[in-house]
Order: C-alpha cells, then structure tokens, then sequence
C-alpha cells in the first residue's frame, strides 16, 4: 500500500458536495480493478481503504454542511472503511456551542440546496444547519461530541 504523502494530487478524490449516500460503496466498486496492480493489493482488501474528510481552510474557504461529514463517517461505518475526520475548516456549526457563535465574523444557512449570505432570524442563527466563519483552530476537529481517528491496519 503507498502511503498518502506518494500519491499524486491527481488521485485524490475531491467529493461533490452534497455527498451522494452510496459514494463509499460506489467508490469501492469503482476503484476494485487496476489497483490490485499498481498497489499491490491483495485480491481480498478492499480498493478504498480509508476515508480522510475535512473541511476548507484560509481565504476564500466554503463551508462544510455536517450531513455531508456524517453521512460519509456512516457509510465508511457500514463499509468496514476507517474513517479520519481532519478537522471543520474556517467555518464551525452552531451545534458546536454558543462560544461559536458569539466568535463568528460570518453565519451561512443552508436553505434550497446552497448557503445563503446570513442568518434571518435568531431562530435560524441556532438551527444545526447554521456555519460560523471563526478560525481553523476555534472550529476544532470534534464530529458528533468526538474525534474520528481511524486508520487502515497497514498504517497503525
């Protein structure tokens, strides 16, 4: 198995956002002929062995819907897939906290399919669905109350 830092920029997968349901299960299927050649692998280890998910960081960074994070941690789950969770970006979900909210320099809602400029109401400012600008550090790396840590054998 080639480690992340030797393969090419080319083959990483940049997953459209929002997440297709069956993307874990369409891309080990996908991705099951020719790797047995050029990686090594065994006929019985599966194509996709490992998910890395993160959000954007720095100028111009977009936020992250967390269905979009969780509906990947939930298939890699269903998958047998270890599933790493990098980290939110430059934009926090509300349902993070208040001190989220109270550090945003920005607030995107998800509503009609797309991220709208603002908030409308208060009550929208706290719906789960609701991003805050604050920084890569202030959003963290926490996904339901938890890190996602998980690695592929081969690499512990």
């Amino acid at each position: 198995m080639r480690e992340a830092a030797e393969v090419p920029a080319d083959e990483w997968d940049d997953v459209p956002q929002p997440v297709d349901p069956d993307f874990v299960a369409q891309a080990r299927e996908d991705w099951g002929a020719g790797f047995d050649e050029e990686c090594g692998l065994q006929a019985d280890q599966p194509a996709l062995d490992w998910v890395i998910v993160g959000g954007e960081s720095g100028p111009g960074a977009r936020p992250m819907h967390p269905e979009w994070a969780r509906s990947l941690r939930d298939q890699c789950q269903a998958a047998g897939v270890p599933f790493f969770f990098k980290q939110w970006g430059a934009w926090a979900p509300s349902s993070l906290g208040p001190d989220i909210a109270r550090a945003s320099q920005q607030e995107r809602v998800w509503r009609d399919g797309e991220w709208t400029g603002a908030a409308i109401s208060p009550v929208e400012c706290s719906a789960p669905d609701t991003m805050n600008l604050v920084s890569k550090a202030a959003a963290g790396r926490l996904l339901d109350g938890r890190t996602w840590d998980e690695m592929p054998e081969a690499s512990r």
